[in-house]
């Protein structure tokens, strides 16, 4: 059983020729903007309350982001049946998909819900199919396509779960799959406090450190970061085709199921006869090519959860929810995540 994490960007255009993929990663993409939300089901707050946590447009962080713009880039490859997941089994979206339709008939009618880090939606619309009397208002901090397939799940871009735009207790319940565990869980657990009435639950699907996902995307980062050392970049920029090749080899055997090194491989020896000038040029775009998968697989290392962290994980959320044993979801015997569900605590 091999699962990995998101479909890696390189890996989108891996039967093109390398060139062609390093343009692709490197075009501007159009961004579509957010529209007015007046016909919203949750209120948002004025532009004064919003502008106490920043500059932010919606309350996102008014400083770059690289993060926020290697998921923004990742979402935008992405089509909207995406679940964050590559070469997924039909058994895991089936494991996935029990659990929302489960969370979906435990909630009455007309139940607002928040889905934190919402990417192409796919959660939302999930609940809906379960239980079409609900409304889910799905937030990202990146830049995702504020579009829905859906009428009852809209998604709004560029939103941070530590500084929502929303009035008090206007959520009934909170939903997140691979996404809470990005932020920053302190700041965010005092603001699904401030926005989720009392009662209201949560369900929250987050990243097991010893996951296939996990596992997977850290062989995958550390194969990116052999690509990209001195040992491939000194024989190319000095146009030593027969060291480059020797390298290549070496880590193309090493990881064997890394499928970015192949047209990296393939692309760099194409062009060692180049210039020196175009050489460097060449390898300049590489590694900007190749910077989201490396943030985002740092990101996922940085916040996946271990059997040994996850009570101290969970503190932030204990303050304020009745929070139950953690569980985790299995497939073939493996974890493959913390499943964390609770209450708001009535006061």
């Amino acid at each position: 059983m091999s699962i990995a994490v998101r479909p890696h960007l390189s890996d989108v255009h891996r039967h093109l020729p390398f060139l062609g993929c390093v343009d692709r990663l490197l075009a501007s993409r159009p961004i579509p903007k957010l529209g007015r939300l007046t016909d919203t089901d949750v209120v948002m707050r004025t532009s004064a309350a919003v502008s106490t946590h920043g500059s932010a447009k919606f309350g996102l962080p008014s400083h770059a982001s690289t993060e926020v713009s290697a998921w923004t880039a990742f979402w935008q490859e992405q089509d909207s049946e995406s679940r964050c997941l590559r070469s997924a089994s039909g058994q895991l979206r089936d494991l996935l998909s029990d659990h929302w339709n489960g969370f979906a008939a435990g909630l009455p009618h007309g139940t607002k819900v928040l889905d934190i880090g919402c990417g192409s939606g796919i959660v939302g619309r999930s609940l809906v199919r379960a239980q079409p009397s609900l409304h889910v208002v799905g937030i990202d901090a990146a830049r995702v396509r504020a579009t829905s397939a859906c009428p009852n799940v809209k998604i709004l871009p560029e939103i941070a779960i530590e500084a929502l735009p929303f009035v008090d207790k206007c959520f009934d319940a909170a939903v997140s799959q691979f996404g809470y565990e990005y932020s920053d869980t302190n700041a965010a657990a005092k603001e699904l406090v401030r926005v989720l009435n009392p009662g209201a639950r949560i369900s929250f699907i987050v990243h097991h450190s010893a996951s296939p996902i996990v596992l997977g995307d850290r062989l995958h980062g550390k194969a990116l970061r052999a690509a990209l050392s001195d040992d491939v970049r000194g024989p190319f920029l000095a146009g030593d085709a027969a060291a480059l090749s020797e390298t290549l080899t070496r880590l193309q055997r090493q990881f064997p199921d890394e499928t970015t090194l192949w047209p990296l491989a393939r692309g760099l020896l194409e062009r060692i006869a180049d210039g020196l000038q175009q050489r460097h040029r060449l390898w300049s775009a590489v590694k900007e090519a190749l910077a989201p998968d490396l943030i985002l697989s740092d990101a996922l290392k940085a916040s996946c959860v271990a059997p040994a962290e996850i009570e101290g994980w969970m503190t932030p959320l204990g303050q304020a929810f009745d929070v139950d044993r953690p569980s985790i979801l299995q497939i073939h015997g493996q974890p493959l995540a913390w499943k964390i569900e609770g209450r708001r605590k009535i006061r």
